[in-house]
């Protein structure tokens, strides 16, 4: 294995813990999920503000 080999598999390991794998701190859901839920809330209060 070379360093380069190293970082790819840190990254792919990185990604998956943060972006995949459920948080008890979120509730039992992803971040990945967890951000697109807060941005959607958000989306809608800003369309019901400007209507």
């Amino acid at each position: 294995m070379n360093l380069k080999e190293a970082k790819h598999l840190i990254e792919a390991c990185r990604r998956e813990y943060i972006d995949s794998r459920p948080h008890a701190s979120l509730a039992g859901r992803a971040p990945g999920e967890f951000a697109s839920q807060i941005a959607a809330r958000r989306n809608l209060a800003t369309t019901q503000t400007t209507s």
